[in-house]
């Protein structure tokens, strides 16, 4: 039974690891992107039927 409370225990220590973590990552993001920027598109501009062999 002792074996329950300790994984209790360490289920809750990751719970608030990652909450720390998801927290920093909020401010990071927001300190570093003010401004969200849009994803580039790589441009394929070669013909479709040419790149059939």
């Amino acid at each position: 039974m002792a074996d329950q409370g300790k994984s209790k225990s360490v289920q809750e220590k990751i719970r608030e690891a990652l909450e720390k973590l998801g927290e920093a990552l909020d401010d990071w993001l927001a300190g570093s992107r003010p401004h969200p920027q849009p994803i580039p598109i790589p441009v394929d501009r070669r013909p479709y039927g040419r790149r059939r062999n």
